[in-house]
């Protein structure tokens, strides 16, 4: 009982977490912002340039957010983080709903932003230490199905409210009420306990002899086992040991062997080589029988070096972006204004965009029916698959501009871009960034990707108004996509 209320509790979070991002990327289109303006939300005038100001503020503040989040993190912890980023983003919104003047909003869009993506960057790897190691990977494949239902809310409302207009602060009010509801959630929730090392002994025959050897981990991955007086507990079994000799070491000294261990209840893959026994060097002084663990890794983990992680860190938020989800998801109503021949093109353009957030509901399903423990596809394939097939629906979308039926191209094409983008890179990049990367790196990398992710959605949203020709961006994705998917699996392999 007490481990099923504490899985509805953290799916109740996941799916405030993903809303709160939801909300901030259903209302980044100009398309919204003319809409708000058209209902008297904001009391002042708006340029073009504070349009486009105001839309791409909460891009700007994503990137922000990935400058100061490590820092916050360190600082404060985790769970607090979550909680002050949702607190803080709960002020924002009862922010919006006053009117003062457009440089008041483009900052609450700055604030937003940054503390949108500060529970974003924290939050799948915050989560994913808070779950039974079992259901690790079934929660955070959930983060982003719940971003995607965040998101076709907000389009539906914005479909009510472009006929009523007095309605519109529904929308305001749904980001206060998820942004409050995560942060006493959060307030509630107990992160597993880190206390001092438990030494385990087993069994390893070494010379035809049964030596009896105690396992030491030096967990050189973890940061807070880089203190030896602050290391977590750790409660090894070991299983299937088979020893190895090595020609070139005495084979009393030297040994190989590749084993399973349960480590804080988890099941980790090992692969460790070159145990020393301390009977003939014996580091730090370690009593005769012991053998010191150096070097443990997570089985989702690869052995990279710390430059090709920081190269695929790059990588895997370009190609998402590349994907031209950016503009599918916070462009949904401009690019759908004037594609549906009806007298109110808000009205049209809310529609089209709350069709496309059911493909991308549906898109951030599949992929869980391949999220196994059995599966037999990688979860980076998956990534890969998704980032090449959507540049089938942007090749869709780029034609729909010259055909007599561009409503049903247009909506066949951004639906296919968001359903292979979530069955690979939008559902997938949550999980690898607390999977794939090394825990060691794993704070200074989530914020090198989610900050080129930040800086790649602006340059997108803020040029995809400039292009001439409408199919001309389309093309670009396309290129980029192929590009950055062909440099990931070099350096994933």
């Amino acid at each position: 009982r007490v481990l099923l209320q504490k899985m509805l509790m953290l799916l109740c979070l996941t799916f405030l977490v993903g809303s709160i991002v939801g909300v901030q990327q259903a209302s980044m289109s100009t398309s919204v912002i003319r809409l708000m303006h058209q209902v008297s939300i904001f009391g002042y005038d708006l340029t073009e340039l504070a349009i486009s100001l105001i839309s791409t503020g909460g891009r700007m503040g994503n990137a922000m957010g990935a400058i100061i989040c490590p820092f916050v993190e360190k600082c404060v912890g985790r769970r607090k983080t979550v909680i002050i980023a949702s607190l803080l983003n709960a002020a924002v919104f009862v922010g919006f709903m006053v009117s003062v003047h457009w440089v008041f909003t483009f900052v609450l869009r700055l604030l937003t932003g940054t503390f949108t993506f500060i529970a974003q960057t924290i939050a799948p790897a915050w989560l994913s230490d808070l779950s039974p190691p079992e259901n690790k990977s079934k929660l955070i494949k959930f983060f982003e199905l719940y971003i995607s239902v965040a998101i076709l809310v907000s389009n539906a409302v914005l479909l009510v409210v472009s006929d009523q207009a007095q309605l519109y602060r529904l929308s305001m009010v749904y980001g206060l009420l998820v942004s409050l509801s995560c942060a006493v959630i959060s307030f509630f929730a107990k992160e597993q306990s880190k206390n001092n090392t438990q030494i385990v002994t087993n069994q390893c025959e070494c010379e035809d002899k049964d030596l009896p050897i105690t396992f030491l981990q030096r967990h050189q991955q973890t940061l807070w086992f880089e203190n030896p007086e602050k290391r977590a507990s750790i409660e090894c079994e070991l299983h299937d040991l088979s020893v190895i000799n090595d020609h070139h070491h005495h084979p009393s000294n030297v040994a190989d062997f590749r084993g399973s261990i349960e480590m804080n209840m988890e099941e980790t893959s090992t692969d460790i080589t070159h145990l020393q026994h301390p009977h003939h060097n014996a580091p730090n002084g370690n009593p005769n029988n012991e053998i010191v663990v150096n070097n443990i890794t997570d089985k989702n983990t690869p052995n990279f070096s710390k430059a090709r992680f920081i190269a695929i860190a790059i990588f895997f938020p370009m190609a998402s972006q590349f994907t031209g989800m950016a503009i599918a998801t916070q462009y949904a109503t401009r690019v759908f204004e004037g594609v549906f021949h009806f007298e109110n093109q808000y009205f049209g353009a809310a529609l089209g965009a709350t069709l496309v957030s059911v493909a991308k509901v549906v898109g951030s399903v599949i992929p869980l029916f391949f999220i196994t423990k059995n599966s037999k596809i990688k979860k980076t394939t998956m990534f890969v698959i998704g980032v090449f097939g959507s540049i089938i629906g942007n090749i869709l979308t780029a034609l729909s501009f010259d055909s007599s039926q561009q409503s049903l191209f247009t909506i066949l094409g951004v639906a296919i871009q968001l359903g292979f983008y979530e069955f690979g890179p939008g559902t997938m990049q949550y999980i690898l960034y607390g999977e794939y990367y090394p825990e060691i790196y794993k704070v200074m990398l989530g914020s090198i990707s989610f900050t080129v992710f930040s800086i790649m959605g602006i340059l997108i949203t803020f040029s995809f108004g400039y292009f001439l020709l409408p199919a001309v961006p389309y093309i670009v994705y396309c290129g980029g996509a192929a590009l950055s998917g062909i440099i990931l699996m070099v350096l994933m392999k």
